[in-house]
């Protein structure tokens, strides 16, 4: 089995190194391939020397800053060439701490199980540093299946099935998929929880596995004060207000081809 995983990195250097750290020990012990996308910003300097110090096998850089439409620029131009040597392809927004065991989980619910798609990591809702936030609305309630759970997340790391992936970014490409995406456009094309959702339930008619193991969300915390109420006016929020709407419309889609990607040296 081979595993590549694609973690969309932005400007919360701290975040992604926690990240890191905390699937260190499945990249000690599986074939993995770890993949940096970024997008620009001024910590851009401190993001290349956490590839540097944890041996990031491939790490690339847009031309600017295009929010997640960047996953999908890469996986159009990768998937034919690098992305092709690879059973099962994972994506994370780099802001997730896993527990022990949590991708052997995800991988596993995929290899023994033909009917699931996709499977995702658990969100951990129930963490006492969230208990003033709204999470439970963020997140819908999975349901026991078998000895996994079905149901669906967001983009906080999911794992995908090779041909699975590809059939989904065909369908994005023919503007076949439609749904509203968080802050963004309501008549969204692009790669988004919710048209993966789409995907999975009218398309295929399946459901999306959810492992027993859990994730923290710790992109969470940047909508945090010190009391743990919900705010957004720390200095990641208004960076990320800047340019939200942008990054999640379909100018961008119908346009992808302009945006450059570039491969940084180790």
């Amino acid at each position: 089995m081979k595993h590549a995983i694609i973690m969309l990195v932005y400007y919360n250097h701290d975040l992604i190194e926690r990240t890191l750290k905390s699937f260190q020990k499945y990249r000690d012990n599986n074939k993995v391939d770890i993949y940096f996308i970024e997008n620009p910003s001024k910590n851009s300097p401190l993001i290349k020397d956490l590839a540097k110090t944890y041996n990031i096998n491939y790490h690339y850089i847009c031309s600017e800053n295009i929010g997640g439409i960047l996953l999908e620029l890469f996986l159009r131009k990768m998937r034919n060439t690098f992305l092709d040597k690879y059973n099962y392809i994972s994506t994370t927004e780099s802001d997730v701490v896993l527990e022990d065991g949590s991708i052997e989980e995800a991988v596993s619910i995929l290899k023994e199980n033909n009917e699931i798609p996709v499977s995702y990591i658990q969100l951990n809702c129930d963490l006492e540093k969230y208990k003033k936030l709204p999470v439970r609305s963020w997140v819908p309630i999975p349901v026991k299946y078998k000895t996994f759970y079905q149901g669906i997340t967001g983009f906080q790391f999911i794992t995908f099935r090779k041909d699975i992936l590809y059939d989904f970014l065909n369908r994005l490409k023919n503007k076949e998929i439609c749904g509203p995406i968080a802050l963004g456009c309501p008549n969204f094309y692009g790669l988004s929880d919710t048209n993966l959702e789409i995907y999975i339930y009218k398309i295929l008619k399946q459901k999306g596995g959810i492992t027993n193991r859990k994730l923290d969300h710790i992109g969470w915390e940047k909508y945090m004060d010190i009391n743990g109420n919900l705010v957004e006016t720390g200095e990641y929020c208004l960076e990320k207000k800047k340019h939200v709407y942008r990054t999640r419309s379909n100018e961008i889609l119908d346009n992808i081809e302009k945006y450059k990607i570039k491969i940084l040296p180790n």
